[in-house]
């Protein structure tokens, strides 16, 4: 891999996200990368966010949401892969919920676009 090479991962109804995250990850022998933006649906999802002041809070929906935007990363450590997404979705307008990815299954289809970084040409300072 030569500087930054971008991917976009189409998934489909049924597709448990975090698996395949896992299963691009090890396919394309990722290092590094990093999750540019997404757009779809999701149902039968947990996500863990802060409750308040060093309480963190993992709440579980079934039904759709919208994804409205993704950031994060997905790293290896020896044959492991971490996707650690952090999603913010909404069900109705402008109410949205945010927080870190734990599981979720598409709804329809979801497409995520991966940013895979190259250390050989970052430029540290």
């Amino acid at each position: 891999m030569t500087g930054n090479t971008e991917f976009v991962l189409k998934l489909v109804h049924g597709d448990n996200i975090i698996d395949k995250l896992k299963e691009f990850a090890q396919n394309n022998n990722i290092t590094q990368g990093y999750f540019t933006s997404g757009s779809g649906y999701m149902k039968d999802f947990e996500i863990s966010g802060f409750k308040g002041p060093g309480k963190i809070e993992n709440i579980a929906f079934r039904t759709p949401y919208q994804i409205i935007a993704v950031s994060g990363k997905i790293s290896r450590k020896g044959n492991s892969f971490y996707p650690e997404m952090k999603v913010s979705l909404t069900r109705s307008g402008t109410n949205s919920i945010n927080g870190l990815l734990l599981k979720g299954i598409v709804e329809e289809e979801m497409e995520i676009m991966i940013r895979l970084i190259d250390y050989k040409k970052m430029i540290i300072s």
